[in-house]
C-alpha cells in the first residue's frame, strides 16, 4: 500500500553482536502525515556482499530473524521534526541469527561488511510482515501487511562486534582502513550528464543525515570524474559540474556546512579502462574523520 511504501529505513546507526543474537538499531523515516503502527511482525534479514542488487537472494545470504511479539509505533516525521528537529526516529531488531555453522557465517559476512564498506558494497534486504495499525477518533484499526526494504549500510561508527571467543575471524575479513581516510561510496552519471536524479538525491540526503548525526564536525572530499569521450577540455568542465552538483545538493538542501566540503575534478585524467565507462563517469566522496 502506498502507506507502507512511505516508511523507509535510512540508515544503521548501532549494530551488535552478542552470542547468536545480532542487534541492529536503524533510522526510520515514517512520511505518512500521520503515526501508524506495526505489531505481530516477522522481520527477516539478509545481507548481500558484492554482488548486484537484483539478483535473487539466495539461503546463504540470510542472516536471520526478529520475531518478536511486540507493537513499533512509528511517529510521523513532520512531527517528530517540530517536537525534536529530527525527522527519523530510532527502531531496535533483534535478529536470530541461528546456531552453528549458520551463525559464523553471518558474523563473516557483518565483518566484512563493517570492516570494508565500499570494497564488499553490503546491502541489506529486510522482508518485513506484520499488521499495520492506523489510529482513529475510534482506536486503532490494522490490516495484515508487508513491506520490503533494500538499503546500503552507511557509514557509522558506533558499531561494536561482540563475537564470542570460540568463533574466530578469518584474516580475509580484518580489513584496515587507510591512513588517509576512506572513500565509502559513489555516483554514477550517465554519458555527459551532470544532474542528480531522484535515486542519487535520496542517496545524498542520507549519508547528510549521518553526517550532521554522527560526524558533524568531519571534512567531506567530494571528487569528479569522468571517461576518456570527448575532449580533455570537455571532461575537465564536466567533471568539475558533477562534483559541484553534488557540494551544491548537500550545502543548499541538506544543510551541510560549506565550510567542510572540499570539492576536486579530474576529468579523463584518471580513467580506469579496465572498469569501463560507465564506472569512470562518477563522484566519488571521502570522509577523512568518518573513523569508528
Amino acid at each position: 500500500s502506498e502507506m507502507v511504501d512511505n516508511v523507509e529505513i535510512l540508515a544503521i546507526k548501532n549494530m551488535q553482536v552478542q552470542s547468536n543474537i545480532l542487534k541492529l538499531v536503524t533510522k526510520i523515516k515514517n512520511s505518512n502525515n500521520i503515526r501508524i503502527k506495526m505489531s505481530e511482525g516477522k522481520f527477516t534479514f539478509y545481507l548481500r556482499i558484492d554482488k548486484d542488487k537484483s539478483e535473487p537472494l539466495s539461503k546463504d545470504e540470510l542472516l536471520g530473524t526478529d520475531a518478536r511479539p511486540r507493537e513499533i509505533i512509528l511517529e510521523a516525521s513532520e512531527d517528530l521534526m517540530k517536537e525534536s528537529g529530527r525527522e527519523l526516529q530510532e527502531v531496535e531488531f533483534r535478529i536470530d541469527m541461528g546456531k552453528e555453522p549458520e551463525k559464523l557465517r553471518s558474523l563473516e559476512r557483518i565483518v566484512n561488511a563493517v570492516g570494508h564498506p565500499v570494497g564488499s558494497n553490503p546491502i541489506f534486504y529486510i522482508d518485513g510482515r506484520f499488521y499495520l495499525g492506523v489510529e482513529s477518533d475510534k482506536g486503532w484499526s490494522s490490516a495484515r501487511s508487508r513491506i520490503n526494504w533494500v538499503f546500503r549500510p552507511a557509514l557509522q561508527r558506533n558499531v561494536l562486534l561482540e563475537a564470542s571467543l570460540d568463533l574466530p575471524f578469518p584474516s580475509e575479513f580484518k580489513r584496515d582502513i587507510p591512513e588517509k581516510g576512506e572513500a565509502w561510496d559513489d555516483l554514477k552519471f550517465g554519458l555527459g550528464k551532470y544532474d542528480l536524479k531522484k535515486d542519487a538525491k535520496k542517496k545524498l540526503r542520507e549519508y547528510a543525515e549521518i553526517l550532521k548525526t554522527d560526524f558533524p564536525d568531519a571534512t567531506i572530499t567530494i571528487a569528479g570524474y569522468t571517461c576518456e569521450l570527448g575532449t580533455e577540455k570537455y571532461n575537465m568542465k564536466l567533471s568539475e559540474n558533477r562534483a559541484k552538483a553534488v557540494k551544491n545538493f548537500w550545502v543548499n538542501e541538506c544543510g551541510i556546512s560549506e565550510s567542510l566540503v572540499n570539492v576536486k575534478w579530474y576529468g579523463e585524467s584518471k580513467f580506469n579502462a579496465q572498469k569501463g565507462r560507465e564506472w569512470n563517469r562518477r563522484v566519488e566522496f571521502i570522509c577523512q574523520e568518518c573513523r569508528r
